[in-house]
């Protein structure tokens, strides 16, 4: 084989992948406008009502949320808590 035939076959094995690689890349895209594109709109419109339910319990609305809810019970442990508190210093009783 001469440098000439050398030469050739390189060229020819450099066209080669080119066209491999431009065939790979249209069916990339293909893939991923036929099937990769519809999957992620599926899975975005599945996924949306619960994700969207529990945004709404997690964040605070005056009131219906559990996140409200929450505060409430907190706010009401700690009142709790400085009255026990505050019985126990100001009316001592029986200690052991």
């Amino acid at each position: 084989m001469t440098v000439r035939h050398l030469g050739d076959v390189l060229i020819y094995l450099g066209a080669l992948a080119a066209a491999v690689t431009a065939i790979a890349a249209a069916l990339g895209l293909a893939v991923r406008f036929t099937v990769v594109r519809p999957l992620q709109t599926w899975l975005r419109e599945q996924i949306k009502a619960p994700v969207d339910a529990v945004h709404a319990e997690v964040t605070p609305n005056h009131g219906s949320s559990l996140k409200d809810a929450i505060d409430r019970i907190e706010t009401t442990v700690e009142q709790l808590r400085r009255d026990l508190r505050g019985h126990i210093e100001h009316h001592p009783g029986r200690r052991r």
